[in-house]
């Protein structure tokens, strides 16, 4: 009879254990809420004398946060208006988070290349 007693004690042991980790993890999974990335802010337009933009000087990886020493600023090829470009690094680049690999050479868009900036992703 002492052995089924101890027996009874192990399941119900083993079932509170279970039944605590649960709650645990639904407890934590409820208090911590998902980090939305905020998206990165649209290239502004800008008159034609002024049409540089941010290009990689070395190869950038997915998840880098952008500093200064990372790119310099060139002129645009071609007729056209810098749109969808990194026009002002200060506003647009510095500071925000790679959502992709950037190779050396590469021109900066916001609107594909970065997560958000690292003061709201985290």
């Amino acid at each position: 009879m002492g052995s089924n007693r101890k027996m009874q004690f192990g399941v119900v042991v083993l079932v509170g254990a279970v039944v605590l980790l649960g709650l645990y993890n639904v407890i934590r999974n409820v208090s911590t809420p998902a980090a939305t990335p905020t998206p990165a802010p649209q290239a502004q337009l800008v008159s034609n004398r002024a049409r540089n933009i941010a290009q990689a000087v070395m190869d950038i990886p997915q998840g880098s946060i952008v500093t200064k020493d990372m790119f310099e600023m060139v002129p645009l090829t071609g007729s056209g208006l810098p749109t969808g470009f990194v026009t002002d690094p200060e506003k647009q680049a510095i500071g925000y988070i790679t959502s992709t690999d950037i190779p050396k050479g590469g021109k900066f868009r916001p609107a594909e290349d970065f997560v958000g900036h690292i003061t709201d992703v985290g």
